[in-house]
This record gives structure tokens, sequence and C-alpha cells, in this order.
């Protein structure tokens, strides 16, 4: 199987395009030739990606798609629209990859969607599941939200093989954004306020996700499916700590603080949303996509901290 992957040089595109899988190849698309690639892989280049970029190069004689590129999230967004420039890229420019697809004869499409199209946060006990409904906060949430619905559609009217894949937070080596600051707060050994903290969380490593992926594009009853996933195993921040401080052989070091006082602090120096995403719920149930799938995490996630902990200390 030839699979075209987009977003190659992005942090689960370019884990994906290095992997040796049995029997599929693979074809990352970059936006352009400054940004890193291994000519030991196939690539191609499609400039940026919205409504008018055109794929016909990238899909020649190729199986199935990965859609793995898109707008991330950004913290404190300074663009004027940042909405506007979510949907340009991660609505517009997915629907027009889609229907290219269909019309050169490529129908299985695998779109890495986000589970924050289920909310912000979930009710502790009350995990999101596969029939929840979704409920999109912010524009990054409402932009991934809208390219589901548009897929959706594409994939009763003209045929697309759908499956929509929704990740709980994504980790491995050489992550960033917040679990790396998390990564570097344990690593100094820094006395962490978390102590009090009793929420749940979920995290997806990137061999976990990539190997869901793999069996998504082998398995007929992937087909017009959306699947959450996580490494099935959950844990609080106060946890999330501890478990680090393990991979790190480091002992943690937890402070006990109200969590609504660490809150309230946070928004006087301006990290209220940080804060907030350390003390809410964010917790998932892929008992669906295990059930459906035949599938389970082949690494735990003691297993998949400590490869990212390694990659930290060695880089």
């Amino acid at each position: 199987m030839r699979v075209l992957v987009t977003g190659a040089s992005g942090f689960v595109g370019n884990f994906l395009i290095h992997q040796e899988t049995p029997d599929i190849t693979y074809r990352g698309a970059y936006r352009s030739q400054i940004e890193e690639f291994s000519s030991s892989h196939d690539a191609t280049f499609v400039g940026d990606i919205d409504g008018r970029t055109d794929w016909k190069e990238s899909l020649l004689n190729m199986d199935a798609i990965i859609h793995a590129a898109g707008r991330a999230h950004i913290m404190n967004d300074s663009s004027k629209n940042p909405g506007r420039e979510f949907s340009k890229v991660n609505v517009e420019g997915t629907i027009n990859l889609a229907k290219q697809a269909l019309k050169e004869g490529i129908k299985k499409f695998i779109f890495i969607s986000s589970a924050k199209v289920c909310g912000e946060n979930s009710v502790l006990g009350r995990p999101f599941g596969a029939s929840h409904a979704i409920n999109p906060v912010g524009p990054y949430a409402i932009s991934k939200s809208q390219a589901e619905i548009s897929l959706q559609k594409l994939s009763s009217e003209e045929g697309l093989d759908l499956t929509i894949i929704r990740p709980a937070l994504v980790y491995g080596p050489g992550v960033k954004a917040n679990f790396l600051s998390i990564m570097k707060w344990v690593n100094k050994g820094l006395p962490l306020p978390f102590g009090s903290i009793n929420n749940v969380r979920s995290f997806v490593s990137i061999y976990n996700l990539a190997d869901l992926i793999n069996t998504c594009l082998k398995n007929p009853h992937s087909i017009n499916k959306t699947f959450l996933v996580s490494d099935d195993e959950d844990l609080s921040t106060k946890e999330l700590v501890i478990r680090l401080s393990n991979a790190f052989n480091i002992q943690p070091r937890l402070i006990s603080i109200n969590p609504d006082y660490l809150i309230w602090f946070s928004s006087l120096i301006g990290k209220k949303d940080v804060a907030s995403r350390l003390c809410q719920s964010f917790h998932l149930d892929i008992s669906k996509t295990k059930e459906t799938l035949g599938w389970k995490p082949k690494m735990t996630l003691d297993e998949g901290f400590k490869k990212t902990t390694l990659h930290f200390n060695q880089n």
C-alpha cells in the first residue's frame, strides 16, 4: 500500500514517514524544500495548504491518504482573525485535498482530528466517549469539527472511505509545547504546585497513535468510523509529575495548593489557560476503538514516558 502523509515535517507526520511498516510505503508531503526531510523517503512539495493547493503530483500512484497537516492549536494566538486562519487550512485545505483524491481514484482517507472537538474539558467521572456530542471551544477545535462534518458529507455523497481519529494529547520523543514545558519543570527538580490536583487526563504516545493509524489503513471496520485514542492509562496532573519523575529517575517534588488558588494566581500573571488545563479533566473512553478494531495500545504509558525522557536527555 502506497500512502501519502501530509504534514510530514510535523510531529505526527514526521514520525509516520520514518516508520518501517510491512506492506506500506510512505510519501511525505511538505510545504517547501526548506523544510527538513529525509532523502531516503519519497517526498513531495505542495506549498501552503488551503482551498487552492494543487495536490495532483503528490497524489500520483497513491492508494491512501493520512492527513496530518493542519494549523496547530496556538496559545495566545496573535493573528487578527484566528478563526479565518484556522478555517483556511484545517477546513478548506482538508476538503480540497479529499476532493482531489477522489478525482484521482483514491478513496481511503484518514483524517487526524483532535479530541478537543468533544469539548475543552470533561466532567470528572464522565469521560468523553464515542457517542459524545461534539462541543468544540475555540477556533482550533471548531475548525477540526467543521472539517469532520464536511468530510462526512463528502463520504456520504461521493463515497470517500473516511476514518476520523481524535487523539488525546500526543507525546513522544521530540514533543514540544505544554508537555515539553512540564518535562523541563520536572527535570529541573522544581517544586511543583500540583499535589492537590486530582483530575483525570488522557495521553497518547506517538507510538500508539501511529499503530492505530496503521491498523485503520488495513482494517475494513475502520471505514466511516470515528475513533478516540489514548494510552488507555489515565492520570491526574499530580500522577503525571510522579510518573515523569520516575522516567527521569529523580525524586518528584510536589507541594499542595488548592487548585482554585492556583488558577487565580495564574490569571494574575497571564497564565490562566495553562493552569486551567493542568487542573481540569480531559478523559477519553476508548472502549469503542478497541472493540471495533480489535486493537489495544501496544506501549504502556511508562514505556512511552521513558522513551520521551531519554530523548529529552540526549538532545
